[in-house]
């Protein structure tokens, strides 16, 4: 979810970065949209996974998106902009990386001990998980979108803005394609199936010597 430019943004210390002193800082905030494309992408395979294996309905599935879209980035985003203001861009990364890093290892204790017998348990667990990565994804939009703002020369703040954020909707539609694929995939294998004529072996091959 990449934002618009943001507006009253702190100036970064020692002024606005120019030519090659841009490249590396800008690099990193690239960084941080593929993080978050890359999340965003993955979470309607994780759904469909969830709907299959844990046996729960298309509408409880849809707790992944409350959790993502309502818990991270609705209630999350003005704590991460207060943490901002106080402690600037710093601080407020390594928070993001801190959460998205806690949320994405807390995934393996819950797949490890979840099972469908205690399905409902087993998906609210996965749910806390989205909602911590989504923290931390809040965290770093918050941070990524004004820093790329106020790093270099502000009439190409648009500009510069844009260019990160093109980074991050190139990779969900990678992960678009990649979904679809599966998905066509799936159903033309499971077509093949049903019409294929059952195979009967051959006299020959039952001969016993």
């Amino acid at each position: 979810m990449a934002g618009g430019v943001p507006i009253n943004t702190a100036p970064v210390a020692g002024g606005y970065l120019t030519g090659k002193a841009l490249i590396f800082p800008l690099s990193l905030v690239i960084s941080l949209f593929f993080l978050w494309g890359f999340s965003y992408g993955l979470l309607d395979v994780l759904n469909k996974h969830f709907q299959t294996v844990l046996g729960i309905t298309k509408l409880e599935s849809t707790g992944l998106q409350v959790m993502y879209f309502g818990g991270g980035y609705l209630l999350f985003s003005p704590v991460a902009a207060e943490v901002l203001k106080r402690k600037g861009y710093k601080i407020t990364i390594l928070m993001g990386l801190a959460f998205y890093s806690a949320g994405a290892i807390l995934f393996w204790p819950t797949a490890h001990f979840s099972s469908a017998e205690k399905a409902s348990a087993s998906f609210g667990g996965f749910c806390v998980c989205t909602l911590v990565i989504a923290c931390g994804l809040a965290t770093l939009e918050t941070a990524a979108n004004s820093y790329a703002v106020v790093i270099g020369d502000p009439a190409l703040a648009s500009a510069r803005l844009q260019f990160c954020q093109s980074w991050y909707v190139c990779l969900m539609y990678k992960q678009c394609i990649n979904i679809t694929n599966v998905e066509l995939g799936t159903v033309s294998l499971r077509s093949w199936d049903h019409s294929s004529p059952p195979r009967h072996s051959s006299p020959a091959s039952r001969r016993t010597i």
